[in-house]
C-alpha cells in the first residue's frame, strides 16, 4: 500500500509498538494520502473524503503481490477490490496451498473459486443482487455460490440473521445483540475472525460464531483501531450465547 505524507508519521507511530510489520508499505513524499471524515450514528454512517478515489485513480497505489511473501503465510486475507492484483494474490495462494478468506465478491469471480471462506455483506447483496434480498432469495443465492466454490460462504446479515453453508445444508444463526456505538470496521473485524478461525483449524460452525462475536464486540466501541476486540472479550460473548 502507498501511504501519503499527510499521515505517514501518524501511521508509523501507531504501529511501531504493537508488533505489526509495516515494512512493505511505501511512503510516497509526493502523495498527500487518504483522509475521510465519517459521520456515525450507531448503525449508520456517511463518509466524506478521498477513499473511493483510491480505486479510481489511474495510478496503482498498492503493492504487486509477491509469491515468496504468500508462501510464508499460514492463512491469507484477500480483498477483491484491488482488481488484477487481488486475483494474482489468490492464484499464488492456490498454487502454494495457502487457505484464504475473502469478502464481498460475485459468485462467478475467479477469487471465489479457490477461497476457503467468503463473507458477503447484506449491503453487497443489496447493491449487486437486488432480487435476492429476502431470506428465500438469499437461500437461492447461496446455492449459486455453492455451485462455484467449495468455500464456507457466509451472508453476514448485519444485526439480523447470519446464513452460511459449505457443500450442504444451509444453516442460520442470529447475530449477537450488543449496544452498537459504531459499525465502522465491523466487516473487516468479521474477516479477521474468520482468518483466526482458519488458523485454529476450527469447524465451520465455530468459525461463524467466533467471527460474528468479533464483529459484535467491534460495534461496541469507537474508534476501533484504538480499542480493538480482545480475544477474551470475544470468547466471553460466545460463551454467553452458548
Amino acid at each position: 500500500m502507498t501511504i501519503g505524507y499527510n499521515l505517514a508519521d501518524t501511521i508509523k507511530n501507531f504501529y511501531c509498538n504493537i508488533g505489526v510489520d509495516i515494512s512493505a508499505l511505501y511512503f510516497d513524499p509526493n502523495y498527500d494520502g487518504l483522509e475521510d471524515y465519517i459521520i456515525i450514528n450507531n448503525e449508520t454512517r456517511t463518509a466524506f473524503g478521498t477513499f473511493a478515489s483510491y480505486y479510481k485513480e489511474k495510478i496503482v497505489r498498492w503493492n504487486i503481490p509477491l509469491e515468496e511473501h504468500i508462501k510464508q503465510a499460514k492463512v491469507a486475507g484477500i480483498d477483491p477490490f484491488f482488481g488484477e492484483e487481488a486475483v494474482l494474490a489468490a492464484r499464488f495462494c492456490s498454487a502454494n496451498r495457502v487457505p484464504f478468506v475473502t469478502v464481498d465478491l460475485k459468485y462467478d469471480n475467479e477469487i471465489c473459486r479457490n477461497a476457503s471462506v467468503i463473507a458477503v455483506s447484506s449491503e453487497y447483496i443489496q447493491d449487486n443482487y437486488a432480487d435476492y434480498c429476502n431470506e428465500e432469495g438469499k437461500n437461492r443465492l447461496l446455492q449459486k455460490y455453492m455451485e462455484n466454490t467449495n468455500a464456507l460462504v457466509i451472508f453476514t446479515g448485519g444485526s439480523g440473521i447470519i446464513l452460511y453453508c459449505r457443500n450442504g445444508k444451509i444453516k442460520k444463526v442470529p447475530s449477537y445483540k450488543v449496544n452498537v456505538v459504531s459499525t465502522l470496521g465491523a466487516g473487516d473485524t468479521f474477516k479477521a475472525g474468520c482468518i483466526y478461525g482458519l488458523l485454529q483449524s476450527w469447524e465451520d460452525d465455530k468459525i461463524v460464531r467466533f467471527a460474528a462475536a468479533c464483529a459484535a464486540v467491534a460495534c461496541t466501541r469507537f474508534p476501533l483501531p484504538l480499542y480493538p476486540p480482545k480475544l477474551e472479550e470475544v470468547l466471553e460473548l460466545t460463551e454467553r450465547r452458548n
